[in-house]
């Protein structure tokens, strides 16, 4: 009687790793959520107002994921992989347009000036932000792939 206790307190306990990937999880969907409320870029706000909005869902969405996922729930997996991969998709569809929307032609007078300021700008800005979107896919992919290793203690 007391080994089938032991085994059934032994397979709900909650494995460290996965309640460290969510406690950070609590804390970057917190972040995120106070970012997409406090911290709209003006520019950015103009071109695509909706991206702080829907970035705020999904970030709820990370949060409540992890949440259900503390509870050992597999569903919080899912719901938080989608709610991931989305927020990874239009970040780069967004960001990517927007680049394209901040880096048109530059007005100075002299049309031989004008193309190569255009291009030097078109290049710094467009190799900064493909560096920026590269470096910020790192971390959900890496937590992708250590949630997933997880899923098995989920039920």
């Amino acid at each position: 009687m007391s080994e089938t206790l032991d085994n059934t307190i032994e397979q709900q306990k909650r494995p460290t790793f996965l309640t460290v990937l969510c406690i950070l999880t609590f804390i970057g969907s917190g972040w995120g959520i106070i970012s997409a409320l406090a911290f709209q870029e003006p520019l950015m706000k103009e071109y695509a107002g909706y991206y702080y909005w829907v970035m705020l869902l999904l970030n709820v969405g990370t949060l409540f994921g992890a949440i259900q996922m503390w509870q050992m729930k597999k569903i919080g997996l899912y719901i938080w992989t989608a709610s991931e991969v989305i927020s990874l998709i239009l970040m780069w569809v967004v960001i990517k347009g927007f680049v394209a929307h901040l880096t048109g032609d530059v007005d100075t007078g002299d049309s031989n000036l004008d193309s190569l300021v255009s291009t030097a700008a078109n290049e710094a800005v467009a190799s900064t932000m493909n560096f920026a979107l590269i470096l910020g896919s790192i971390f959900p992919a890496a937590f992708i792939i250590m949630y997933w290793l997880n899923a098995k203690h989920l039920k």
